[in-house]
């Protein structure tokens, strides 16, 4: 492509037109897959309704209805912080439903193909180098671990939006030193926490690495003004979110409501199905009753006991003193536990058999491997957070039935999500070896950091762990797979004496 043909980095309008173009294209190849394989989940023209449609969507529908947020039986709802649910309800209160949800579709979008020119952005002020803009900026236009989001009825879109608009008026912000800057750098992020509550402890963290990396150079006086415009939209946020919360509810709620609080006491959320997911996370196994095959899905769902090889149980889990019949038993009195037509009296007794008896087995297990209780656990949600298939939430057939075309897609975005991760902790490495002068770079290290952080290490009620919740961590490691691809690329110039001018750049 020549170089008359490509606009100047500076020529915004031109870049988001062609990371829309570039992003209406891929999506509307999964949007038409979507139609195929789920008619009846989508909603709005594009949309996809997804398992938490509900607890975001559906508020919302009965605010617009009721005036109360509310999930269940007319009462106020904090389960969810109402960063996703606002714009949907500012928009239901012009729009029916079924345009509002388009409309929110089509912002999800827009915001996600400024994002990937402002990343680009980002990456010329975090290496002062205007090349590493093209790199940056064509890999995730083009990678589907993002945008994917783009049409899901998920929060993840936003928040990864909210986190890139975030990072660009921070290193703005930091380079002009306008209040705007930092004030809005401190709005986006809020935004983030509010669509996605395990990020908040980069509210604390930013001004920390802000005040490390200036005091040297600024008077105290300016870093400490910075610091209050860029914590104040939090502070203003959370305030008449707490407010809310106390008048409604009459309890003190800074991000969630628990869930028995939220979904109710009975059902997923009673206090056996909770005891059974903290049983299962003590071996490291997987928690999410809605995963098909899952080991918590076995004790929601399973029919029968079956046979001793058939269960999803790896061997370590025997570790203990209970045995397959044990969990066997246990299953049964926890499905009769969720029972209607039984008087609640004696599904209550049930339900307190089956989580002491959960309990019993949990703390048994614990006490008789604390190794893997205490460490191998660790790697195994850690795998299952960063490493796990990139592509399961693809709208395509199981592999044996996709096409070779589809079989292609997959593999593709499998493999550029694995190259991008690896290339991009390559270069988080690299860099801070060459560049350990200026701690501010650090800055974008810290969300997958706090993601890591907070989801493998904070005390859940119980463990779900999955990849989509690092999926805020994306555009970070490709910023630096950026400047790795540009480092190899200077490298390999210099060495075959070739002129820079046959190369892309912004001169």
């Amino acid at each position: 492509m020549s170089q008359k043909l490509i606009p100047r980095i500076s020529n915004y309008s031109a870049w988001i037109l062609i990371s829309l173009m570039i992003k209406s294209i891929i999506l509307s190849y999964f949007i038409v897959q979507s139609h195929n394989l789920y008619q009846g989940k989508i909603t709005g023209l594009i949309m996809l309704i997804q398992n938490d449609y509900s607890t975001y969507i559906s508020v919302a529908d009965n605010f617009h209805s009721t005036g109360t947020l509310s999930y269940r039986e007319g009462k106020p709802f904090a389960g969810r912080m109402p960063g996703y649910t606002l714009p949907y309800l500012l928009l239901r209160f012009l729009f029916e439903r079924e345009a509002a949800l388009l409309l929110l579709g089509l912002l999800q979008i827009f915001l996600s193909a400024l994002s990937v020119y402002l990343l680009g952005r980002i990456a010329c002020d975090l290496f002062k180098n205007e090349k590493i803009f093209y790199p940056v900026f064509f890999l995730s236009a083009v990678s589907i671990q993002t945008s994917l989001f783009d049409f899901f009825t998920l929060p993840e879109s936003f928040s990864v939006s909210a986190l890139i608009v975030f990072l660009f008026f921070l290193y703005r912000g930091r380079s002009t030193g306008k209040p705007f800057d930092w004030f809005i750098s401190g709005f986006f992020l809020t935004w983030a926490i509010f669509l996605r509550p395990f990020l908040g402890l980069l509210i604390a963290l930013v001004p920390v690495v802000l005040t490390a990396t200036e005091w040297k150079t600024c008077r105290l006086k300016k870093i400490l003004f910075r610091c209050f415009l860029f914590l104040l939209p939090f502070t203003l946020c959370e305030s008449a979110w707490i407010i809310r919360n106390y008048i409604s509810i009459g309890k003190f709620i800074p991000l969630e409501s628990d869930p028995q609080e939220s979904y109710g006491s009975d059902g997923m959320y009673r206090t056996s199905a909770i005891a059974i997911e903290n049983l299962v996370a003590a071996w490291g196994g997987e928690t999410r009753w809605f995963y098909e095959g899952s080991e918590v899905w076995w004790f929601h769902f399973a029919k029968d006991g079956g046979q001793e090889g058939a269960h999803p149980f790896k061997p370590h889990v025997f570790c203990a003193s209970f045995t397959f019949d044990s969990l066997i038993r246990l299953k049964k009195i926890f499905q009769e536990s969720g029972k209607t037509g039984r008087l609640k009296k004696e599904l209550d007794s049930l339900n307190l058999l089956a989580e002491s008896t959960a309990t019993r087995y949990r703390n048994d297990y614990i006490a008789k491997n604390p190794v893997r209780y205490y460490g191998v656990n660790f790697l195994v949600y850690f795998q299952r957070l960063v490493f796990s298939s990139p592509t399961y939430l693809l709208p395509l057939p199981a592999f044996s039935s996709m096409t070779l075309f589809q079989k292609g897609v997959k593999l593709f975005y499998t493999g550029i999500y694995f190259i991008i991760l690896l290339s991009g902790i390559a270069g988080i490495i690299l860099y801070f070896l060459k560049n350990k002068a200026d701690f501010f770079w650090f800055v974008p290290v810290l969300i997958p950091i706090v993601i890591i952080y907070t989801i493998i290490f904070y005390p859940h009620a119980n463990r779900i762990i999955a990849g989509r919740y690092f999926i805020g961590a994306y555009p970070v490691f490709l910023l630096f797979a950026g400047f790795v691809f540009e480092y190899i690329l200077e490298k390999f110039i210099r060495k075959n004496n070739l002129p820079k001018k046959s190369f892309i750049s912004p001169d």
